[in-house]
């Protein structure tokens, strides 16, 4: 009878030890799980999206390049980072019912953010029926600015053969460049504005003055928006377009 009952105590305490070996190799496992999951990564640009813009060519019918095709342009937003001022952008022309473009400029479209405070500058982008591409953009801070920029297919490349660049500084002064590069003929409009006694109605005075600066426009694939110089003879002011 002792001896039964020694070996059913003895078979208790093993089955007893067992079991807490076991919970305690299932404690880390179980602590394991809990543990929080990591956090997820920050969304990133697809590339390849498409950016809306005004002036669809396929609303206008147009032939750019004189194959007697109807033809369309995009904005395609990229994944590029540019050094801070957001996403790069690109300009696709397409013969309309194609998919692959037949002309691509890095440099028309200005990027995500170049707009500084203002953010986004890109206003807007449309044609004519007879084929010039208008690009506007906006942007600044407390100085504001405005370019458009007018491109049109000849000696087989667009080429800038306009610019209007406005520059504004409250109650200080504004100005406004006209440039024609195709002819060379610049018209610049200086306006200063003192709003010492009023900010209502401020004290305005206007200088006007036509010059010629002869060059040749560039291509809408290399030129750098707002990076060549006009300086205003008989003015000391200087504009870039």
């Amino acid at each position: 009878m002792r001896q039964m009952l020694l070996l059913s105590t003895l078979t208790a305490l093993t089955l007893l030890f067992a079991c807490k070996q076991e919970a305690a190799q299932a404690s880390p496992a179980t602590a394991t799980s809990a543990a929080p999951a990591p956090a997820p990564t920050s969304a990133v640009l697809a590339s390849g999206s498409k950016t809306v813009v005004a002036g669809k060519a396929t609303e206008k019918k147009v032939d750019f390049n004189g194959d007697g095709k109807t033809d369309r342009y995009e904005v395609i937003t990229t994944d590029r980072d540019n050094d801070g001022l957001g996403f790069v952008r690109e300009l696709h022309f397409y013969t309309e019912g194609e998919d692959t473009p037949w002309y691509v400029s890095e440099k028309a479209v200005l990027s995500t953010e170049h707009g500084g405070m203002m953010g986004d500058p890109l206003e807007g982008i449309s044609h004519t029926e007879k084929g010039v591409v208008r690009i506007d953009h906006f942007g600044g801070s407390r100085d504001k600015w405005k370019y458009t920029h007018t491109y049109r297919w000849q000696e087989g490349d667009f080429k800038l053969i306009g610019a209007t660049i406005i520059t504004d500084t409250p109650c200080e002064k504004t100005g406004e460049l006209d440039y024609n590069l195709s002819t060379g003929k610049a018209n610049y409009t200086l306006e200063t504005v003192d709003c010492t006694n009023s900010t209502t109605k401020p004290e305005k005075a206007v200088k006007k003055l036509a010059f010629i600066r002869m060059t040749s426009p560039p291509s809408m694939k290399t030129y750098e928006i707002g990076t060549t110089k006009v300086q205003v003879p008989q003015m000391d002011v200087s504009v870039y377009y």
